[in-house]
């Protein structure tokens, strides 16, 4: 028979390699917040939001849920690419939206547009356009929507500082002004004229974080359709991003997205700040923003504030209530076993 000390020293072996692997292997994921508001009113979070998780554009969904009531479906990812749906009734849905999981936990917020029935305007014609970017500290916290309307009414410049406009028989307005992260910034144009509509993000926030490192989606609403959905490249570092050359409504009141050519992306057109923006383009970290007509900023929820895990150390954030009993189960169990079996002679 085997001294007893062997026998003990035959389960401690695979007990540290239990508690080395396990901890490991659960921080594989990260916690991901999906955070859904409406396009149209401030702060309105929407509860009830099915979510579809896919690794492939075309393939199966992995995992999924609804938002509770406050508007979140919190879940764990491996840090890669995923396809994102979003689907609510009396809502226009998004399909199979690109989504980056970093190495950290991070709140994504997206914004869905309700349904012209919904909002009485069935009889009406309606572009909207959405941004939305990242809550996490370290990203741009600030980022206002612009566009020009085509007509040549007063005002057609419309963005914070003037969030309508009206001029015979149609509208343009900045349904929502987001200062603190995450969005939306919705304008929305009503029974627009034929013309070219221009349309641009500004970081109003500026340096030291950078729209390339924002995560900024543009997404663009024809009627109840989504007629488009622009991200903002890694390597932009401009504060001025215009995701498409314009939008054009022709003389059949058709309206389109317009890109730009490679010959206008490699003149940097994207990125040349209008002619309308005429402050805020320096490289400099501006003064605290203070907006006399606006809303009061809404307070930063705590969920949207990524954690910084310890240097050096494991995050204990993201190791999984389950996985932790797990552990303290078999370690238990085994140090039964190797107390039973000392006993034996």
């Amino acid at each position: 028979m085997a001294p007893r000390h062997s026998r003990a020293r035959s389960w401690i072996l695979p007990l540290l390699l239990l508690l080395r692997v396990a901890p490991a292997a659960a921080q594989g994921q990260v916690s991901i917040t999906f955070q859904v508001n409406d396009a149209m009113v401030k702060n309105k979070v929407l509860p009830g939001v099915s979510i579809g998780i896919a690794r492939t554009k075309k393939g199966e969904q992995v995992t999924g849920g609804e938002t509770d009531a406050a508007g979140q479906l919190k879940t764990r990812l491996a840090p890669g690419k995923y396809y994102v749906t979003y689907q609510l009734d009396g809502y226009v849905p998004i399909e199979r939206t690109p989504t980056e999981v970093s190495g950290t936990a991070q709140v994504i917020t997206t914004t869905l547009s309700m349904m012209m029935e919904s909002v009485g305007q069935a009889d009406r014609r309606r572009i909207q356009i959405v941004l939305n970017w990242g809550s996490r500290p370290e990203q741009v916290k600030d980022a206002d929507s612009h566009v020009v309307c085509a007509c040549d009414g007063a005002d057609p410049h419309v963005f914070f500082s003037t969030a309508s406009h009206r001029a015979a028989g149609h509208s343009a307005a900045l349904d929502v002004d987001d200062t603190d992260w995450g969005g939306p910034e919705t304008i929305t144009l009503l029974d627009p004229p034929p013309g070219t509509y221009r349309y641009w993000v500004h970081s109003y926030s500026g340096p030291p974080a950078t729209l390339g490192d924002s995560d900024a989606v543009v997404r663009v609403v024809f009627g109840d359709k989504a007629a488009g959905e622009y991200r903002v490249p890694k390597d932009l570092r401009s504060r001025v991003w215009k995701p498409f050359k314009a939008v054009e409504v022709d003389r059949t009141l058709e309206p389109r997205v317009v890109a730009f050519s490679p010959e206008e992306l490699a003149a940097k057109a994207d990125v040349t700040a209008p002619p309308e923006q005429t402050s805020r383009l320096e490289e400099s970290v501006p003064a605290e923003r203070i907006r006399p007509d606006s809303a009061p900023a809404r307070p930063v929820r705590p969920e949207e504030s990524a954690p910084t895990p310890p240097s050096g150390g494991s995050k204990s954030e993201d190791c999984p209530t389950g996985t932790i009993v797990f552990i303290i189960v078999v370690v238990v169990a085994m140090i039964g076993m190797v107390v039973r079996a000392g006993r034996k002679k």
